[in-house]
C-alpha cells in the first residue's frame, strides 16, 4: 500500500509493520525449506505470533493463516510427545477466531486440518470440542453454512451419523426453512439406507409433507422432496417398488398443494418437471400440452419469474424437436 492507493483500507498504524514482519518469517521459513534444514522452533512460535498479529487486524488474511498453519504443522512435527497440545491450541485458536467472526472460512478450514492432522490421536475430548465449536456458531446462526459444513465433515470423519436424526429435528423445528438443516438431514437420510434402513424414504417423505402442512411454499422441504424422490428414482440400490411408491408419494403431496385457490408456486413446478420429463421421453404430444399449460399457470401465479418459465417452455419445445 502507498500514497496511490485509491481506497487505503483503515488499519490500524501497526499493521504494516506486522504485515512485514509476517513476509520475513515466511522468507526465513523457505531459507529453511531449501536448505533441508529444521526451522527453528523459536522461529516457528514468532511466526505464529506474527500471524496472528496480522489476522487479528484483518481475518480474512489468507497468506496469514495459511503461515500460521505452516508454522503450527511443523512445531508440531517437532515437537514430540507434544504435538497434541500444538495442535489442540490451534483447534482453540480457530474456535476463538469463529467467535467474532462466525463465517471466516479461513478459520474453519483451519480448525478442520487440525482435527485432520490429529488423526487417529484425537481422544473424546478433541471430539466433543470440535462439535460444540460448531454447537456454537450454529446456536449464533442456525444457517451458518460453514458450521455445516464442518459439522458434515466431523459426522463422516468420526461416522457418529446416529445423533442427526435427533439435532437436524431440533434445528428444523426452530426454524422450518432452515435449508442447511434439511440438507444436513438429507445426507443423514441417504447415509440411514445405505446402511440398510430400507424404510428411511418413507419416513422422511411423511416427515416432509407434515412440515408442508404449516406453509406450502417452505421451498426447503420441497427440495428435500424432490432430493428423496431423485434418490429413490436413480440410486441402484433402491429397488423399484420402492422408487415407484416415493415417487408417487411425492407427485401426490405436489398435486394436493397445487390444487385450490391458492395452488403452491414449487408444488407446480415439481408437476411441471415431470410432466415436460415425460413429454419428451415418451414423444407425446398431449402430455407436452399439458406442461405448457402448467408453465402457463406458474407465470400467472407467479410473475417475477415469469421469464423463467419462459425460458423452461423453450427448453420443452426444443427438447420435443429433438426427440421427433
Amino acid at each position: 500500500m502507498d500514497e496511490r492507493d485509491v481506497a487505503r483500507p483503515a488499519y490500524g498504524r501497526g499493521y504494516e509493520e506486522d504485515v512485514r514482519a509476517l513476509e520475513e518469517s515466511m522468507r526465513m521459513m523457505e531459507d529453511g525449506v531449501e536448505a533441508s534444514s529444521d526451522v527453528d522452533v523459536h522461529a516457528l512460535a514468532r511466526g505464529m505470533e506474527t500471524s496472528a498479529r496480522v489476522i487479528e487486524t484483518c481475518g480474512a488474511h489468507y497468506t496469514a493463516w495459511a503461515h500460521r498453519w505452516r508454522c503450527a504443522e511443523a512445531l508440531a512435527g517437532d515437537a514430540g510427545d507434544g504435538k497434541m497440545a500444538v495442535l489442540r491450541e490451534e483447534a482453540a485458536y480457530a474456535a476463538r477466531a469463529t467467535t467474532s467472526n462466525a463465517k471466516n472460512y479461513q478459520a474453519w478450514n483451519h480448525a478442520r486440518r487440525t482435527m485432520e492432522t490429529m488423526g487417529d490421536e484425537a481422544d473424546v475430548g478433541d471430539r466433543a470440542r470440535a462439535f460444540e465449536h460448531v454447537d456454537a456458531a450454529l446456536a449464533s446462526d442456525g444457517k451458518n453454512i460453514h458450521a455445516w459444513q464442518q459439522r458434515a465433515w466431523l459426522v463422516s470423519r468420526f461416522n457418529v451419523w446416529d445423533g442427526e436424526d435427533a439435532y437436524t429435528r431440533a434445528m428444523i423445528a426452530e426454524d422450518v426453512m432452515n435449508n442447511s438443516a434439511w440438507n444436513a438431514r438429507f445426507y443423514w437420510a441417504k447415509h440411514m439406507f445405505d446402511r440398510g434402513d430400507e424404510e428411511v424414504l418413507d419416513r422422511e417423505t411423511a416427515y416432509a409433507r407434515e412440515a408442508l402442512e404449516s406453509d406450502a411454499e417452505n421451498e426447503s422441504v420441497w427440495s428435500y422432496l424432490r432430493g428423496l424422490r431423485d434418490f429413490a428414482e436413480t440410486s441402484p440400490a433402491v429397488d423399484d417398488d420402492t422408487a415407484t411408491r416415493i415417487s408417487e408419494f411425492v407427485l401426490a403431496v405436489a398435486r394436493a398443494a397445487a390444487s385450490g385457490k391458492s395452488p403452491s408456486r414449487h408444488a407446480l413446478l415439481v408437476l411441471a418437471d415431470r410432466v415436460a420429463a415425460e413429454a419428451v421421453r415418451d414423444r407425446d404430444l398431449d402430455r407436452a400440452a399439458d406442461a405448457r399449460s402448467l408453465f402457463g399457470a406458474l407465470a400467472t401465479i407467479d410473475p417475477l419469474r415469469a421469464n423463467y418459465y419462459a425460458v423452461r417452455l423453450d427448453r420443452l419445445e426444443s427438447a420435443l424437436r429433438a426427440s421427433m
